[in-house]
């Protein structure tokens, strides 16, 4: 997930330079993503229908890029209160 001290777009950046194929979808997902968490204006509900759309692209191809055992690993991940 998004450390902390991490923008949306130092978020985006650390994860599509590990994987390279999100880098369409998760763009469009952070534009989104800060215009709903910045601007004075909500979103339409076309941009909260493409957020919905690249958010399932941007989870699947992380679940498939992860590989099984760090999938399985991931469902028992216990958050660490430090970060």
């Amino acid at each position: 997930g998004r450390r902390l001290h991490e923008t949306f777009q130092e978020y985006r950046a650390r994860i599509t330079a590990r994987v390279g194929s999100l880098a369409e979808a998760f763009d469009q997902l952070t534009s989104l993503a800060v215009r709903a968490a910045y601007s004075d204006v909500a979103l339409s509900p076309e941009q909260a229908r493409q957020a919905v759309v690249a958010s399932r692209q941007v989870s699947s191809q992380l679940r498939r890029s992860a590989g099984g055992p760090r999938r399985l690993f991931g469902m028992f991940r216990i958050e660490r209160l430090s970060r």
